[in-house]
């Protein structure tokens, strides 16, 4: 346990075995108790093995915003094969983390009400969350994701976290925006996951230039939630490239191509469709069905062998200065406006 302000301190290669409830413990470090100013140099952990048992973490970090805490090239792994523990548990702290290993573990990080750079680090077969984002923000750059369930969840009402430039492989999920008031989910790569990311009650993230492929179900999935979509490619998905669900987003600019469904709207969902490319659904490129409506303005939609636009009954679609071409009858309508 590291406690005290005005703390310069070390931990390097160490083995950390089964400790009841956490390998290294760190409060309070590098904070001055009257001017809440940083002191010190604060703490480096690097280079350490943690293995660590169920409902405990490999480090604990609890230390107040303006702290100085490296962890670096540090591994955590569990105590058994059944998936559990913690590898970090951050709360009311900024630390880096940076290119540390997380395998077989329940959840990577946890971080509440915290701040922290989480860049360059490995994440394999986690059962339940790579990182896990509460009522929080920080930065989330340049990681590589494996996890069995879900790659990075945010959550809480106050989360506004930066989600970049990572990788995420498999898993049911790679993205999970819970009920967070806002995020930036931009410039990833989504490769075979189930789903890329979940948008789900109430969140308003800006998802962005994010690149998906071979995705199981929907690359994006907006439910009970708004938030804008935008320059995203998403190709070769077994399902809808978008699916948006009693839900209110923006969607321009992205790039849908041979998914089974480009974009579809359903159930209460209302949804602006602008300046988007669809091409070669096996199935269709949009469809607007089970009570919901959709504006289509100013979109490419190309198919070959499905229907452009599909639209059941009890749904409503508006159609203004869209370019659709169904390629095997050679030609190409221009809507101005129909209802």
């Amino acid at each position: 346990r590291c406690p005290g302000r005005d703390i310069s301190l070390s931990v390097t290669e160490n083995t950390f075995v089964a400790n009841t409830n956490a390998g290294i413990a760190v409060d309070d470090v590098g904070l001055d108790p009257n001017s809440q100013h940083t002191s010190g140099t604060g703490v480096a952990i690097a280079d350490n093995s943690f293995v660590v048992p169920p409902m405990a973490s490999g480090i604990d970090v609890h230390c107040g915003l303006g702290s100085k805490l490296l962890a670096a090239n540090n591994t955590f792994t569990s105590d058994s094969t059944s998936l559990t523990g913690v590898g970090m548990n951050v709360t009311e702290s900024d630390p880096e983390v940076r290119g540390c290993s997380f395998q077989t573990l329940a959840t990577g990080i946890f971080t509440q009400h915290a701040c922290p750079l989480i860049a360059g680090n490995d994440f394999k077969t986690t059962s339940s969350v790579g990182i896990h984002v509460s009522d929080g923000q920080g930065h989330i750059e340049k990681n590589d994701f494996h996890c069995s369930d879900t790659g990075v969840m945010i959550s809480g009402k106050s989360s506004d976290p930066a989600v970049v430039s990572n990788t995420f492989r498999g898993g049911f999920q790679g993205v999970c925006c819970r009920q967070a008031s806002g995020g930036r989910v931009n410039a990833n790569v989504f490769d075979r996951t189930e789903c890329g990311i979940s948008m789900l009650s109430s969140s308003n993230p800006v998802i962005s230039s994010n690149h998906f492929q071979h995705c199981g179900s929907a690359a994006i999935r907006c439910e009970g939630c708004q938030g804008v979509l935008e320059d995203n490619e998403i190709s070769d998905g077994h399902a809808e490239g978008i699916f948006i669900i009693n839900a209110n987003p923006y969607v321009t600019g992205n790039r849908l191509t041979g998914n089974d469904v480009g974009i579809s709207v359903a159930q209460c969902g209302s949804a602006v469709i602008e300046d988007n490319h669809i091409f070669g659904s096996l199935n269709s490129g949009v469809v607007v069905s089970d009570g919901g409506s959709a504006k289509l303005s100013k979109n490419h939609i190309q198919e070959w062998l499905a229907p452009c636009i599909k639209v059941s009954s009890h749904a409503t679609c508006v159609l203004e200065e869209n370019e659709i071409a169904l390629v095997r009858r050679q030609h190409c309508r221009q809507h101005r406006r129909h209802q």
